[in-house]
């Protein structure tokens, strides 16, 4: 959704995503991976974590070791408001994914999910669904994505503000066009 969306504003420099997920995840926290051995271990680096929890919780213990041990090293961590990613993707995006029989009624599924209370894992809740709605991973999300988000506003908007308040800063200062 950045690299579409944001194409101008990242048009001279490069913006990667490294995911770091469930064993990485915990060396990184328990300090068996030591953060500053990583390649991309630099200081425009944004770590982002799932929250493991309702939005309404504390962030799981996992998260928060995660983040901590990333802070510690000064780096920039953010745990996500919301459980885990996939309550981000745009309405669209869950509804355009959903497939006969029963699209009907799939997305209706798929947006009581999104707009639940996030108890569950999002593929938790669609399998407890009993309708086999489709969670979008992969190329298949990709693909979706491209064709379906269009504009920012379908953004949530802590996509939004980590995008222009983080990200775009350090192109601008990447570039020596901040206001510095």
């Amino acid at each position: 959704m950045i690299h579409e969306l944001y194409r101008d504003e990242f048009a001279n420099v490069a913006v990667g995503i490294q995911q770091y997920g469930g064993g990485s995840a915990e060396a990184i926290s328990s300090g068996s991976i030591d953060v500053s051995n990583i390649t991309v271990a630099q200081k425009y680096v944004l770590w982002t974590h799932d929250r493991d929890a309702g939005p309404n919780d504390e962030p799981s213990t996992e998260a928060s070791k995660f983040a901590n041990k990333l802070q510690e090293s000064r780096l920039t961590c953010h745990v996500f408001k919301k459980r885990e990613l996939e309550y981000y993707y745009p309405a669209v995006v869950h509804s355009e994914a959903q497939r006969e029989p029963n699209r009907e009624q799939k997305i209706a599924a798929t947006l009581g999910i999104l707009r639940g209370d996030q108890r569950k894992k999002y593929k938790d809740a669609a399998r407890d669904a009993e309708l086999d709605v489709c969670v979008p991973r992969g190329q298949h999300l990709r693909s979706l994505l491209r064709e379906y988000v269009r504009c920012r506003s379908q953004l949530d908007e802590e996509i939004i503000e980590l995008v222009e308040g983080v990200l775009i800063p350090w192109k601008k200062q990447i570039l020596g066009d901040d206001d510095k």
